[in-house]
């Protein structure tokens, strides 16, 4: 029983960071476009890679290894 709610648990973490991946990827190609069809500087992108990056980290987070979320139970 607790076995099957850690891996809804595992699950339900792992759709969210994709999701949160997913959502940053789509947030900083839009900013791309927009920004660089407004303003023709290379500069301007260093704040939307900067947010894309933080999008990744928050997604990737709790993939690192070790987390307690991807840790097997021995069988019982």
């Amino acid at each position: 029983m607790l076995r099957h709610g850690d891996q809804i648990v595992v699950s339900v973490v792992e759709i969210a960071g994709a999701v949160i991946i997913f959502v940053g990827a789509v947030w900083a190609a839009l900013r791309f476009v927009v920004e660089g069809l407004r303003v023709r500087s290379a500069a301007v992108f260093t704040p939307i890679r900067l947010s894309l990056g933080r999008f990744l980290t928050l997604g990737l987070v709790p993939a690192r290894r070790g987390h307690p979320a991807h840790r097997r139970l021995p069988d019982a």
